[in-house]
């Protein structure tokens, strides 16, 4: 059993336990590069490097991921598409609708004001913030603190 005649040979196989995107592709084999079909002028190399931050933080579970998302969109005007692996310029619309997009407080699992917000799992509330015991996937015993007021990311949230 070789390879039939003319064939290239596979790619290499990722890591065993390596992530996947979305697409069944493993996570960081596939570049994340600008949509083919956008022309509009942007400092490419400014945002590729953010494109490439960003996708080094998403790696490493780092919520800073988000913060730099969000400066994609204010100050380039860029829209990401996580799924397939892409960006564009949108422009003033990218903020628009990354807005659209966005959660609403009705929709968000950690906004008091929701309908998915889940009461018996909190343990202390303050002026800013609340604790709540953690529904996902922490280890045992973990808490998570959120704030009550809606925010779309940790990285919107004041320190």
């Amino acid at each position: 059993g070789g390879l039939a005649p003319g064939l290239p040979p596979p790619p290499p196989r990722p890591p065993a336990g390596t992530k996947r995107s979305l697409d069944g592709q493993p996570r960081g084999m596939r570049p994340f590069l600008r949509d083919p079909t956008d022309s509009r002028p942007v400092d490419v190399a400014a945002v590729q490097a953010l494109v490439d931050a960003r996708e080094s933080a998403r790696g490493a579970h780092n919520y800073a991921a988000d913060a730099i998302r969000d400066r994609l969109r204010a100050e380039h005007g860029v829209a990401l598409d996580d799924r397939a692996r892409s960006w564009v310029v949108a422009g003033e619309d990218a903020s628009r609708a990354a807005a659209r997009r966005d959660w609403t407080n009705a929709a968000c699992w950690f906004c008091v004001a929701s309908e998915h917000f889940e009461k018996h799992l909190v343990v202390a509330v303050a002026r800013e913030a609340y604790v709540a015991v953690a529904k996902g996937p922490l280890a045992p015993g973990n808490v998570v603190v959120l704030p009550v007021a809606h925010a779309a990311s940790a990285a919107a949230c004041e320190a």
